[in-house]
């Protein structure tokens, strides 16, 4: 119960830094401290203004903007591009300050006109739509090499039924490299390109050692082309081998995710040697030989529904299908009931969504100084379908509704409701019901500090689930830094809050945020949680390391205290990485798939 009440303490502190930080510090002094340096190299180092923009300001400008010449006839389309480190992409002025920028933008190959032609899906002789060129912006947006798009039109004197479009692009720095130090004899490094010669191809390499197992080094290669040829295909090819691992993959896909298509799918083909630990719910399987093949197609359709005229959303009816199989060379010893994972398999699911949706632009969600097209709507989605595995044959039924918006001086609410079981003999086997809700404020605009609170909860359950199959609160599934085995189940409740400080400092163009946090979580197995009436929590501060103008992940620092950790369990007090980026989930449906929650190998 004591770790309870620190755990309020915490979060109730928590919130109040925000309210504290935005309504009661004085910055004047701050401020006319920061004026008297503003001409300095030192400031220029570290501080530079940024364009920010609320909601309101987006819609009355950037939206209604170009909706005021809707339906004029385009008489060209020029595309112009902005410096890739200028602080905005409508900087069209922006010179580089520093001997590092110019250096970057000399050794750097801009995205030739002809890759950004192909995504722009709105033509010479066509009329203007408002619509189609804010979903534009954010496809081109979407690209791995791209920072930033933006239209502008141009009126012309003495053609007023005409206009000339302007596309403003900004580039990524597209070269990176990372490492990793696993053990003292082991980790790995890598570089990537996703930009090669301004062409969209993305290549990565990865190089593995490990001084313990033989051969000593590995390799991971990775090969990917976005939009192939303008037809909105994009394909990746990987290859990896190392001690433990050889793999093949190859995946050709198209998404619904741009207006106008009305196909889409994929194509996915994968082989693999390895060797693995499978994990269970309360045992571990060591040293695992596994050789298997899988692969899958899926297909769909997508129906547009009529919008009332100047609307800016869109609403469709989508019909999908997916055939898929794997099937194990070599693997573990399985049963009907036990090692569903490791079961050969067949599977054909069909898929009804009703999908209406729009996006609009924020930005300091989770970039620091990107356009961010924050989805708005609803999905619904029924799935059904039939499994063939090695021990029966059994239908599949699950059905899935999600939502969200700003709300008017509250901020954004996302909410998802999910349900999938099998059934055999009357019986449903391996139910899986998902609830999750994320919120987030806007953004609290201080004199030098701006502010953002998140909060996430999630609720999730198996029922009858098959043996060794669990739900999990460890480490990123729920609990950062902590992990036991004690943290499985097969009922889960989580609770994340975390305030975020975004601050003006910057160096060599990395953006410093802070950030403290909150997690608590609850767990259940057979219908009892596992520790009583307490709960499982964390309380974390730390700092984010980033720069939107480069494709390096976001880099972290922080520091985690568990009240009431238990001796059984592995907690990393301090943790230093790079962390993956964090997307707002939308409302385009993807290929049917089996609802499942437990890790896999």
């Amino acid at each position: 119960m004591k770790a309870s009440i620190h755990l309020l303490v915490a979060v109730v502190a928590l919130f109040l830094i925000p309210l504290i930080a935005n309504g009661q510090i004085d910055s004047t002094d701050l401020n006319s401290g920061a004026e008297t340096v503003k001409g300095s190299l030192i400031h220029r180092l570290f501080f530079r203004d940024h364009t920010k923009f609320s909601q309101e300001e987006n819609d009355a400008v950037l939206y209604a903007g170009l909706a005021v010449y809707d339906n004029k006839i385009i008489r060209d389309i020029m595309i112009r591009r902005v410096d890739m480190f200028a602080p905005s992409v409508l900087d069209t002025g922006y010179i580089p300050e520093s001997w590092l920028e110019r250096t970057g933008n000399a050794l750097h190959s801009d995205t030739r006109n002809k890759i950004i032609e192909r995504n722009i899906l709105i033509h010479a002789g066509e009329k203007v739509s408002a619509l189609l060129l804010t979903e534009n912006e954010r496809i081109i947006r979407s690209l791995p090499y791209m920072m930033d798009a933006r239209f502008l039109i141009r009126s012309i004197p003495d053609n007023p039924d005409s206009v000339d479009l302007v596309l403003l692009i900004k580039d990524l720095w597209p070269v990176a490299f990372g490492g990793e130090i696993s053990d003292l004899d082991a980790g790995n490094v890598s570089l990537w390109n996703v930009n090669i010669l301004g062409l969209g191809h993305q290549f990565k390499t990865m190089v593995f050692w490990d001084a313990e197992h033989a051969p000593f080094l590995g390799y991971h290669l990775f090969y990917g082309i976005s939009n192939i040829h303008g037809s909105f295909f994009s394909s990746r090819l990987e290859y990896i081998n190392r001690w433990n691992r050889n793999s093949y993959l190859v995946n050709v896909y198209r998404d619904f995710k741009t207006p106008g298509l009305k196909y889409a799918g994929a194509l996915n083909f994968e082989n693999t040697r390895s060797q693995n630990h499978i994990e269970l719910i309360d045992t571990v399987i060591s040293q695992v030989n596994l050789n298997y093949t899988r692969g899958s197609l899926w297909m769909g359709r997508m129906f547009t529904l009529p919008g009332k005229p100047g609307a800016n959303m869109r609403s469709g009816i989508f019909a999908t299908g997916l055939a898929s199989f794997v099937e194990f060379h070599e693997g573990p010893e399985t049963t009907g009931t036990y090692l569903y994972d490791f079961q050969d398999k067949k599977q054909l699911l069909f898929a009804l969504a009703y999908s209406r949706q729009g996006f609009q632009k924020d930005n300091h969600i989770y970039t620091f100084d990107r356009t961010e097209d924050v989805p708005f709507g609803c999905l619904f989605e029924i799935t059904s379908g039939m499994e063939w595995n090695a021990y029966k044959t059994r239908p599949y039924i699950a059905g899935s509704v999600s939502a969200g918006n700003y709300l008017v001086n509250f901020g954004y609410l996302y909410g998802m409701l999910q349900y999938g079981t099998f059934i055999h003999r009357g019986v449903a086997e391996q139910g899986a019901l998902n609830v999750h809700l994320r919120y987030f404020t806007g953004l609290h605009k201080g004199k030098i500090l701006d502010f953002r609170g998140f909060a996430s909860f999630t609720y999730q359950r198996l029922m009858n689930p098959s043996v060794g199959e669990y739900v999990s609160l460890e480490n990123r599934n729920g609990i950062s830094g902590l992990t036991s085995r004690a943290m499985r189940g097969d009922k889960k409740m989580l609770l994340n809050l975390e305030s975020v400080i975004f601050t003006p400092i910057r160096l060599l163009g990395f953006r410093f945020v802070f950030f403290a946090s909150a997690d608590v979580g609850l767990i259940w197995r057979n219908g009892t949680t596992i520790t009583g009436n307490d709960f499982f929590n964390g309380i974390g501060i730390g700092c984010r390391i980033r720069n939107d103008q480069l494709v390096f992940d976001t880099f972290e620092l922080r520091f985690t205290f568990y009240p009431g950790c238990s001796d059984e369990a592995s907690a990393r007090y301090f943790d230093a990485g790079s962390v993956p980026g964090l997307r707002l989930n939308d409302f385009y449906p993807d290929e049917p798939s089996i609802l499942k929650f437990y890790p896999v190998w």
